[in-house]
């Protein structure tokens, strides 16, 4: 499967951080309803589901415990939300984070602090909005909720470029003392959840285009009907397996206070 961060190497090669802030991830294409694969995508993620589980038990004996951060082998970071908290921010295993401007566009696109209103609480989608809201001093005043994102003065550190000599680990840990500033950054390390979505990821990389198209020939699809569109079958597949997998046993322990 191509790497969808291709088209950003060159600015994170120049170390233009600010670049992540101006150019979000382009979303991935979705089946149009008129396609003839737009009612297997379910499907075909069960069917996968099921070969992915069966390929586990055929792992070494030490099954999932050697996957681990690498820099020659899985080069997955875990979000420092996720690993905070891996209840309540399960979805942030949904997105690979292979690279350290990975990961900050990650934090700038899931987890900035929203445009809210301090009274009421309401969100609003731009800034403008917001501001003109709390001028109009029209709203009932709500209980303050709480919430675990990143301010304005966070984001601006994090545009700021790692040092060019620093390992990934060390940019990692960077970046949890930016987000965690009251916690000691912990090891660089997957938890047994991440493991399975990691291999999920290796399965699908390898794997993928074969399953799919068994499963269309086992559902009598000839490939002149899913050239268009097999990609993003694929791809949809993935986001409804990775969904499964990230909200199945969510019950894990927080280190964050």
């Amino acid at each position: 499967m191509a790497d969808d961060n291709s088209e950003y190497s060159s600015a994170e090669e120049s170390g233009d951080d600010d670049f992540i802030y101006e150019n979000p991830v382009p979303e991935r294409r979705r089946l149009d309803q008129s396609s003839p694969l737009h009612g297997y995508q379910q499907d075909l993620a069960n069917f996968a589901l099921l070969l992915f589980k069966q390929s586990l038990h055929s792992r070494s004996a030490s099954g999932l415990q050697d996957i681990r951060f690498s820099h020659q082998g899985v080069s997955e970071l875990p979000c420092p939300f996720y690993l905070g908290n891996p209840a309540k921010h399960h979805a942030c295993l949904k997105t690979k984070l292979g690279r350290i401007i990975d990961l900050k566009r990650h934090l700038w696109a899931s987890h900035r602090r929203p445009y809210d209103c301090p009274v009421c609480n309401t969100v609003f989608g731009t800034a403008a909005d917001c501001n003109a809201h709390i001028r109009r001093r029209a709203c009932v005043k709500a209980k303050r909720i709480p919430l675990e994102t990143l301010s304005e003065e966070q984001l601006d550190r994090l545009s700021i470029p790692n040092g060019e000599n620093q390992e990934t680990e060390e940019q990692w840990a960077s970046i949890w003392r930016i987000v965690f500033p009251m916690v000691e950054p912990p090891e660089l390390r997957y938890d047994e959840k991440m493991r399975e979505v990691v291999a999920l990821r290796q399965f699908w990389s390898q794997e993928g285009g074969r399953v799919a198209q068994r499963f269309l020939q086992e559902k009598g699809i000839t490939s002149g009907e899913t050239c268009r569109d097999f990609k993003a079958l694929r791809d949809s597949a993935m986001d409804i397996m990775l969904d499964a997998l990230a909200q199945s046993d969510g019950a894990h322990a927080s280190r964050t206070p």
